[in-house]
């Protein structure tokens, strides 16, 4: 099983990002809703990982004002962690902020 990587360009996609965050942060990690899905979620790059079509993680990037780069939100499911997937989903949004002239990254851990 591999883990294929996309920015969430499609209402599914994004969907499906929420998904694996609601997994995660909401439930396995009991933030709240409101806490979790903030004003910055239309301004913000998603990425969804899939594994044979099942989301299974996801990240988010968002440009500040400063020219900083924000790597955030980051999730894997529990059953796919240990794979190296959430390295994957930030190396993915470096690249993808990268392609656009980024050239300095914060990463919310």
């Amino acid at each position: 099983s591999t883990l294929s990587l996309r920015i969430a360009t499609s209402e599914e996609d994004v969907l499906k990002v929420l998904v694996v965050r609601g997994i995660v942060f909401i439930e396995e990690q009991q933030v709240d809703w409101e806490g979790e899905i903030d004003e910055f979620e239309n301004d913000a790059f998603h990425v969804l990982g899939e594994d044979n079509g099942q989301p299974v993680g996801a990240g988010r990037l968002r440009e500040l004002d400063d020219g900083w780069w924000k790597i955030e939100r980051i999730a894997v499911r529990p059953r796919w962690r240990g794979r190296g997937y959430a390295r994957d989903i930030v190396e993915f949004i470096m690249d993808h902020a990268r392609a656009r002239g980024a050239v300095k990254f914060k990463l919310h851990a």
